[in-house]
This record gives C-alpha cells, sequence and structure tokens, in this order.
C-alpha cells in the first residue's frame, strides 16, 4: 500500500497515467475486501458449527493456528460481535511486576525508544510490550486522535491481561503460545467490534536460555493488511532485545567466575582450553599444565554426562555433580555454563565449581523440607544401603533415560524423584500422578487430555492432560503398576514418540518430558501375569534404583527419629524430648511396614503423648507396642526399677518344683494383676511399667476381668 501511495504522488509518466494508478489502487482494495469478507464467512462458519475444522485448513485462507485460536476463544465465551476491555492489575500487583521484571523493561525500553523515533512521527502506530503471561507491561501510541481513542477501547494500557480468554484471537495472543513471530490483520481477529480495524504484527523474546520472557507488538488502524516490513521491524527490536539480556547474562558469567573456586573452560569437544591453579589442584591433582591443556577432559575425570548435555542442549545447569572416577573421592559441585557463537551455535561450556563439598552428615527430613527446591542433602544417607542408592541417583540424574524407583511404601520413593528432577530439569514443571489413585474410567483423559465437547461432562474449554503438563519438566508415575493395560500401551507410544493426542483431538502435540516411575510391586511378576507390558517395563526401566525399607537401615531410625522430635517441638514451641532407652530398643526393632511415613507419625504421637519432657513406651501408639506385647518378669521387675516387691512369690497356682507351668494367657493375666496392685490401680502407671498402651491395657483388664 506504502508503494502504491507513492505512485499517485508521484509525477504522472506515459507509462502509468493517474487514472490508472486509480483503478489498480480501486482494484486492490476490492480484492482485499473481496478476501476480508471470505475470512469472515469462514470465521462464522466454524464457530458456528456450519464447517469442521478440518474442512476449514484445506481452504487456505487462514493459518491453523488461527483457526484453533477461533475455536478456543469460542470456547473461552467470548462472541464475536461483542467485546468488553480485558481485566487489568490493581496498582500495587502491577508495581510488584514490574519491579520482578525490571532488568527485561530496562532493555525493552531502550529499543522501544528507539522504535518510536523510527516509525511513530509519520504513521498511525502503537508499540507494546507484554511478559511472557500476556500482561501488558509497556505502551506508546502516536499522537493522533484515532489511535488514542482505539487504544482506549480495545484497553490498550500497562497491566491488562490479554489472552484468548479475555480478548480471544490477535497476534500477542498467538504468539505468547506458538513462540514464533505473528502478523494478524482485520477479520483474522476473532472479534469484530474494534478488532475488524486492526492490523498487529508480534515477535518473541528469549532469554539467554531459551525461555521466553515477553512479546513485542507493533499494531496499526490501517484496515488493510501490513508490509511484512513492519513484522521485520518487531522481530529486528526483539533481536536487539535478547542481544541486550545476553550481554548482561555474560556479566553474570564474568562475576561467577570471578567468585568459583575451580574454574574450566572446554571447547565444543570437551577438550581443555583454560583452567585456573584451584582446578589444577582439585581436579587435575598437580599434573603440569602441559599435561592437561588441549586434552579431552573425559581422559582426566571420565566421561561426566553433565557436561555433554550443556553442550548439546546449549542450557546452563546450575548445581551439577562431577564424579570422579575414583569411587571413593567425594563429587564435586557447581554450575556448568555454555557460551555461544553470534550465530547461536553453541562453542563450549564453562564449569563453575565449588570444590569439594562434603556430604553433610545431620539428618534432614522426608517430611519437613520443601520439595520444590529439595536437593539429595535432604535424604538420610548413612546407612549402606542408602548411600547406594543416593550415588546411583546422582549418577543417572542428568541423563534424559526413564528411571525406575523401586521400594516398599513410605520409603521416600516421591522425595527421590523431586530430588532427581531439581537436579535434572530444575526449570521445567514436576507433575506427579499416582496411578493407584485415578479410577480406570477417567484414566485415559488424566493422562492424555481432551478436547472440548469429547465426551458428556468434559469441561467445555478442553483440559491438558498430565503428560501435556509435563512439557519440559518431569513427570512422575507413581505405582506405575496400577496401570490399566490399555492406557500402558498408549503411553509407550508416547515414550517412542514424544508426542501425545487429546481425546478427541485431531493433532498431535509434540512434548518433551523425563519420565521417572515408581512401585512397590514387582513389575516382572506382573509382567508374568499378564497384568503389566514387557515392553514398558523395558522402556521405563533403563535405570533402576532400589530404595530400602526402614528396617533394614539400622541407625538411620535414630537418626531420624531425633529430627523428627526437634521439628515437631520447633512447631510446637516446646523443648524437645529425650528418648528412654527402651523405646530405642523398641523402634530399632519394629519391623516398620510404613517406613519413614509411619516413623514421623509415630514420632508426633508420642511427642504429643509424652509428659515430663521424656518419651518412654506407654507414650508409643498401640501398634508399635503391641507386636511384642508380653513382658518377662524380668523386664518387668527391670522397667520398675526396684527389682523386689512388685511380682509376688506365688502367681496363680502353679509350682516350679512340680514342674507345673501356666499358660501363657493366665501368666499375662497374673503380670497385669501384679503391676496394678504394685500401683494401687493406677491404670496409667502400670501401663508404662508393662509397656503397653493405655488402650491395651484396659482391653486386657476387660478380657481378663481384673
Amino acid at each position: 500500500m506504502k508503494y502504491i501511495e507513492g505512485l499517485l504522488s508521484a509525477p504522472v509518466r506515459q507509462t502509468h497515467s493517474r487514472s490508472y494508478l486509480f483503478e489498480l489502487h480501486k482494484k486492490l482494495k476490492e480484492q482485499e475486501r473481496s478476501l476480508a469478507d471470505r475470512i469472515r464467512e469462514l470465521k462464522h462458519d466454524i464457530i458456528f458449527g456450519s464447517v469442521e475444522p478440518c474442512e476449514a485448513y484445506n481452504t487456505n485462507l487462514v493459518r491453523p493456528e488461527i483457526i484453533e485460536s477461533w475455536i478456543r476463544s469460542k470456547k473461552c465465551g467470548l462472541e464475536i460481535d461483542d467485546f468488553d476491555p480485558a481485566p487489568t492489575l490493581d496498582s500495587s500487583s502491577l508495581t510488584s511486576l514490574m519491579s520482578k521484571k525490571a532488568p527485561i523493561l530496562k532493555a525493552a525500553d531502550l529499543y522501544i525508544e528507539k522504535l518510536n523515533k523510527i516509525i511513530l512521527p509519520s504513521d498511525k502506530y502503537s508499540i507494546f510490550f507484554s511478559d511472557e503471561n500476556g500482561i501488558i507491561l509497556r505502551v506508546v501510541c502516536s499522537k493522533d486522535e484515532l489511535t488514542g481513542r482505539t487504544a482506549e477501547r480495545i484497553g490498550l494500557m500497562p497491566g491488562a491481561i490479554w489472552t484468548e480468554a479475555t480478548v480471544g484471537t490477535c497476534s500477542h495472543v498467538l504468539c505468547t503460545l506458538i513462540k514464533e513471530p505473528v502478523q494478524l490483520w482485520g477479520p483474522e481477529h476473532y472479534t469484530e467490534i474494534f478488532w475488524e480495524g486492526l492490523t498487529c504484527s508480534t515477535a518473541p523474546i528469549f532469554d539467554s536460555q531459551g525461555k521466553l520472557v515477553g512479546t513485542l507488538s507493533i499494531g496499526s488502524n490501517h484496515y488493510f493488511r501490513q508490509n511484512t516490513h513492519t513484522l521485520g521491524l518487531a522481530i529486528a527490536t526483539t533481536w536487539a532485545i535478547q542481544n541486550h539480556l545476553q550481554l548482561i547474562a555474560e556479566n553474570d558469567i564474568e562475576n561467577d567466575v570471578q567468585n568459583a573456586n575451580v574454574i574450566v573452560i572446554l571447547n565444543e569437544k570437551r577438550v581443555i582450553t583454560h583452567f585456573n591453579e584451584q582446578a589444577q589442584k582439585v581436579i587435575f591433582k598437580g599434573r603440569e599444565y602441559r599435561e592437561i591443556l588441549g586434552q579431552c577432559i573425559d581422559s582426566i575425570i571420565g566421561h561426566q554426562t553433565v557436561i555433554n548435555k550443556v553442550l548439546c542442549d546449549g542450557k546452563p545447569l546450575h548445581n551439577a555433580v562431577i564424579q570422579p572416577i575414583e569411587t571413593d573421592k567425594e563429587p564435586l559441585y557447581g554450575d556448568i555454563l555454555p557460551f555461544k557463537d553470534s550465530y547461536g551455535r553453541v562453542k563450549g561450556c564453562i564449569l563453575l565449581l565449588k570444590g569439594i563439598r562434603k556430604e553433610k552428615k545431620h539428618v534432614k527430613s522426608f517430611c519437613f523440607v520443601n520439595k520444590d527446591d529439595v536437593t539429595f542433602d535432604a535424604i538420610v544417607g548413612n546407612s549402606k544401603q542408602m548411600v547406594k542408592a543416593i550415588n546411583i541417583a546422582k549418577r543417572v540424574a542428568l541423563s534424559n533415560d526413564s528411571i525406575l524407583l523401586q521400594g516398599e511404601t513410605g520409603t521416600g520413593k516421591d522425595l527421590f524423584a523431586r530430588c532427581i528432577h531439581n537436579l535434572s530439569r530444575p526449570n521445567g514443571p514436576f507433575i506427579a500422578v499416582n496411578c493407584a489413585a485415578i479410577p480406570e474410567s477417567l484414566a485415559e483423559s488424566e493422562f492424555f487430555g481432551y478436547e472440548g465437547g469429547s465426551f458428556t461432562g468434559a469441561d467445555r474449554s478442553g483440559r491438558p492432560g498430565k503428560i501435556e503438563l509435563a512439557n519440559g519438566g518431569t513427570l512422575f508415575l507413581d505405582e506405575i503398576g496400577d496401570m490399566p493395560l490399555e492406557i500402558q500401551a498408549i503411553l509407550l507410544r508416547v515414550l517412542e514418540e514424544k508426542r501425545v493426542m487429546r481425546i478427541g483431538g485431531r493433532r498431535y502435540i509434540t512434548v518433551d518430558f523425563r519420565l521417572i516411575a515408581a512401585t512397590n510391586r514387582d513389575l516382572l511378576e506382573l509382567v508374568n501375569n499378564s497384568k503389566f507390558r514387557l515392553d514398558l517395563y523395558y522402556r521405563i526401566s533403563t535405570f533402576k534404583i532400589d530404595i530400602p525399607p526402614l528396617r533394614e537401615r539400622g541407625l538411620d531410625i535414630i537418626d531420624l527419629v531425633n529430627y523428627f522430635i526437634a521439628a515437631i517441638a520447633r512447631e510446637k514451641k516446646i523443648n524437645p524430648p529425650s528418648l528412654d532407652e527402651r523405646v530405642k530398643e523398641k523402634l530399632l526393632s519394629y519391623s516398620w511396614p510404613g517406613n519413614v511415613r509411619q516413623l514421623e507419625n509415630v514420632i508426633r504421637y508420642a511427642v504429643n503423648m509424652c509428659e515430663n519432657g521424656i518419651i518412654r513406651l506407654v507414650d508409643l501408639p498401640e501398634e508399635i507396642l503391641a507386636e511384642n506385647e508380653v513382658l518377662s518378669t524380668n523386664d518387668l521387675l527391670k522397667e520398675n526399677g526396684s527389682g523386689t516387691g512388685m511380682i509376688p512369690e506365688k502367681q496363680g497356682d502353679f509350682d516350679c518344683d512340680k514342674k507345673t507351668f501356666p499358660t501363657m494367657r493366665e501368666f499375662e493375666r497374673d503380670i497385669i494383676r501384679a503391676a496394678l496392685k504394685h500401683t494401687n490401680g493406677n491404670v496409667y502407671k502400670a501401663a508404662e511399667i508393662l509397656g503397653l498402651g493405655k488402650t491395651t491395657l484396659y482391653r486386657k483388664i476387660k478380657k481378663y476381668d481384673l
């Protein structure tokens, strides 16, 4: 259109008469109007159900992503012939958000100002910047009345929340969803009020890690399609903002390098190109400089999956683990940061390690930690079996292969899964699914999601499944042995193809997730009984980690008890009670069928029941004591502390010299009778002496009619 306007204002030449140019201009306008009418008609047909989306794709009038956005906008309850401005954040929320986004806003403002000087003096445009959630943070408009009035009508202002659910299809919303440059004009917008007369070009902005952090849009009041140079301006401006963010990230790397203890720089082939004196001491064991420089780091410290991952993916890893070849050596921890050329190609990485960090010997809780940022330090690791499980988990955490966690209920499989996720994909979602808790009739929709209207009772806007939600992160399938066979078959295909289709959907959605499965059952036995697919078993068990039950972990039990006591005491704001020695013996000898989860509940009960700052046998729950209820006479005397005067010389009617012994029932009855007599009928004290719960003792008193 700019070209035509230029021709109309130029002197009349022999080749182009003015009347010819006017006719050409008129013809172009008619073609644009005709195209707009066809698009509008197609949109009506799709929205009101007279044309199926699959048929609309074949018309080639608009792109498939626009048609899909129209459909989603309709499902959100929006009408094409009505429009309400989008909701806005309150002033305090907007101020807080802008403060959080200050670094990117500083970079964006610099280039928005330059763009403003280029286009706004001569044209009627608006420029606006939004964050990754569609919230508008910056708006710059030309000074003409029409542009200002249009911006006011559509709610183009800082704090406005533009999503498909609030404003329907527009370039800003589509760009946020598909993360690609988008240009929309007139009838391609969902709403026909105000938006029909607008055109807009939007480009995404990514940070140094490739994560979407915002979009930049250039809008116009012109009805007709914009020239591609407008979209080019938006793309060029976002590239400039991204480069600015990259420079900031590189400066942060320089600061990290200055503060790091161990520094090693590798090229893209893992060849060592630089290292500092601390690295020479800690990693390279004092080797000569010439023996290290130019060597592949694999030949010195062994192949490290984490380094290969950074070089392949081009994304930094924080709190990464470098495991020496010598298994008896402590691992090194730190950050691995990639560096790239001007074309975005990875040219190497920097290892910034904080030196050797000894494993902490004090106990961390399975239940009192914040699982969102939990690390392997939060897991008790003193017993041989647990140390082995933790070491294996650390080694395989940064691979992309599936992991199967095997262990009894309550051993901490979910905590292991969290630790692995936080080490391998800390910036992605962690989606946990208990396969045993999902009804079989709902399993397919829970895992794979569904499109709106797919079945009776379905959400009209559709819903993503757990697999789709795990994109970019970790999918944790707990109790996978309870997954229905038909779902197993579909899951296997998803794992192989890395894509999923919703129920009622017509297209595949690409997914990238790390699978961690857990079970307390023998999957191979389930395979033999035709209750679990063998091919799925091999697919999910690339690495198997056995988490030991609590009863096999020895003194880890007491370490955990002490931690739970301290944590619960802090919670209740009391002094931590101490443990009676007989309680320790009882806890160590108990079988713990509920493992760590049961242990915490037992200690919580005991802390609340104990008196005088000491946890005694009587303060333990009944099921702990019931495992071995009958005490010997010597134990009873020991518990009393006197050793005499409690048990009568003659118990019942038996005489040891005559070799006539009572039954166990008679013996227990006489012991209880003696304890009650010794305590003058005080059931609480008698229960404490006998090592029974009060409820248990009351039941036995009634049983023996004492």
